[in-house]
């Protein structure tokens, strides 16, 4: 959520928009965006109003809206660039890119590249950050202790400052399991909850569709592959 914020306080920012049009030599910046806010969905995300008014913006300022395809064809081929340009990727498939951000992108011609986790779309399976999100949603009523392949943690909140800090301990926790051991692990911290997690995705955590994907070819997004289910994994450094 952190990371979320300090994005879109910098895609939000003049400064960095600005500082595009000063550089010596032209340079294509990519963003790589996540979720977008709309009614029904987890809080959270990027304002639409907001990426209407930068992509705006950038477009006054004079600088290419271009696709990320665009961007890697041009560099594997020594293309060099005229003016500086702009690229635009959104990953992971969930409905508020299809719902709220696409029609934005496609009302201001502005190319994006959505990135799917193909099992999500499909409805075979949902996020194992959404999974752990959705236990923290209410008080405990006892902390509680889990312990993760010699991680050890003691977890109790009251509030949503302190459930949040929780949240964050998990899942960069969790990250550092492999794959299976992270679902066991969040299946025995559902049970310590006392809650139990659907197999489907509720409804504020849902992907677009597959028929979402073809109707918004049609309005010049691109789809790339972005796992079946996005384990993440931390890779370790050789030395």
């Amino acid at each position: 959520m952190k990371a979320r914020r300090l994005l879109a306080s910098w895609l939000t920012s003049d400064g960095i928009v600005r500082a595009l049009t000063r550089f010596r030599r032209p340079t294509v910046t990519v963003f790589a965006l996540h979720r977008f806010a709309m009614p029904g969905m987890a809080p959270g995300g990027h304002d639409v109003r907001i990426l209407r008014a930068r992509l705006e913006y950038i477009r006054s300022r004079r600088i290419d809206l271009i696709s990320a395809r665009q961007a890697i064809t041009d560099l594997l081929e020594g293309r060099p660039l005229e003016r500086s340009a702009v690229a635009f990727t959104v990953d992971d498939g969930y409905a508020d890119f299809a719902e709220a951000a696409a029609p934005v992108f496609a009302a201001l011609d502005c190319p994006v590249t959505a990135f799917l986790m193909t099992d999500f779309v499909s409805g075979l399976a949902w996020p194992w950050w959404d999974m752990v999100g959705s236990l923290f949603g209410r008080p405990i009523q006892r902390p509680i202790s889990v312990a993760w392949s010699g991680c050890h943690l003691e977890l109790g909140w009251n509030n949503q400052d302190e459930s949040t800090r929780c949240l964050h301990r998990v899942t960069e926790t969790l990250k550092r399991l492999p794959d299976g051991a992270r679902r066991r692990a969040i299946a025995e911290l559902a049970t310590a909850l006392g809650v139990e997690i659907p197999q489907a995705a509720p409804a504020q955590y849902r992907a677009m569709t597959w028929n979402d994907v073809r109707r918004l070819e049609g309005t010049g997004v691109t789809f790339g592959p972005h796992t079946m289910s996005h384990p993440i994994q931390y890779i370790r450094k050789i030395l």
